[in-house]
This record gives C-alpha cells, structure tokens and sequence, in this order.
C-alpha cells in the first residue's frame, strides 16, 4: 500500500513538472488588437508579430516586430546580453530595438500602443521616385530618449517602414534604411505582394526573427 502511495505521488510530482514546462513556452498574443495592422483595404495582419532583424552595415543592427510588441524567445541574442527588453522601464510594447553594435547597447525607437502614435498612411502611385506604392507605419519610442550633441534628450526616436507593392515577393524583401539629417529619424522600406492591394493576390509572409 505504501508503496503504491509514492508511486501515485511521484506520478503527480511529474505531472505537476511538465504543466510548468509547457507554462514557460506558452506564446503570448503579439497583437494589440485596438490598433490597426493595414489602410485602406491593405491588409498586413498575416505579418503581425513577425520578426525582422536588419542592419544599416556600418554601426547598427534593427530588430522590428510587426504589429506588435517585441518577443523575447530564449534564443533572442539581445536578450541574453540584457538589450531589447520590453522589461526595462519606458521599453513598454516596443516594437523597434536599435542595438549599438560594438558598445553593445540598445534604444527602443518605436512601440506598438497609443503613446508610440501608430499612424497608417496610402503610399500612392508615383509618390515615391520608384513609382512604387503601398502604405507606410510611422510609430515613434513614446519617450525622449534621443539625445542631441549635447547629450541631452530632444525627443523621441520614430521610424517610418514602408511596405511597397512588389509581386515578386510573397514573403517580405530585405529592409532598406535610410536615414537623412535627422538623427532621431529612420526610414526603412520592404517589397511585399502584401502591398498590392489584392490585385496580385494575398500570400502571408513571415521572416524569422534571429
């Protein structure tokens, strides 16, 4: 009889292990579902918490979840260095990081709620010098965490992601970044066939975040 007690409580010791496994990999919903993920019949909500990391080559990498605030799975590098952690305070629902690559720190530049002013707009044909259209997000950091050749903060850090009618690419294209006078500013840009306005079909795309 007593043996068969330990028996019954080891089976519900290791019951009781694997419910709190599982617990540590369940995915929590990416989408703040009060905003929108698309404009004006353009609909990007297949990519919504798809993870993108890009690099400007010279002394920053990006890493830009969409429609949604930044995920950090265990194997997330920036993680494990203590960057991109939507924990530390003013980094709640970021959705852009920037990471310094050689004095490893980060700066959130955008974030996935009301205070990041998410705002939706129609890229119309002929706008841009590629006659490519489509719909850009503009969100901003919510903070005033750039700072000036003073060193003091000005303002907060925004971005600007074009998404740009591109048939031949089902799944999102390579992010190309630009960045003018203004330091505090980025514009960036992806080809999709997600941009197009149905007329080539909708495909979901996702890119896999490092």
């Amino acid at each position: 009889m007593q043996r068969q007690v330990q028996l019954a409580l080891l089976l519900f010791l290791v019951c009781c292990a694997s419910i709190v496994h599982a617990s540590r990999h369940v995915t929590p919903s990416l989408s703040n579902s009060s905003l929108p993920c698309g404009i004006g019949g353009l609909d990007f909500s297949s990519l919504s918490g798809a993870g993108i990391s890009t690099s400007d080559w010279a002394l920053y990498n990006f890493y830009i979840q969409i429609c949604a605030p930044l995920q950090m799975t265990p194997n997330f590098g920036p993680l494990k260095r203590g960057l991109c952690s939507t924990a530390q305070d003013g980094w709640e629902n970021a959705s852009v990081c920037r990471v310094n690559q050689f004095e490893d720190t980060s700066v959130s530049m955008g974030r996935w709620d009301e205070n990041g002013e998410v705002t939706w707009s129609i890229i119309g044909e002929g706008e841009r010098e590629d006659g490519l259209a489509g719909a850009s997000l503009s969100l901003n950091s919510g903070v005033y965490n750039c700072t000036d050749d003073a060193g003091a903060s000005s303002q907060p850090f925004s971005l600007t992601l074009s998404f740009l009618c591109d048939p031949s690419y089902p799944t999102p294209g390579p992010i190309d970044i630009d960045q003018d006078s203004d330091p505090c500013h980025y514009d960036m840009s992806m080809r999709t066939v997600l941009a197009c306005n149905g007329r080539h079909g909708k495909k979901e795309g996702r890119i896999a975040l490092e």
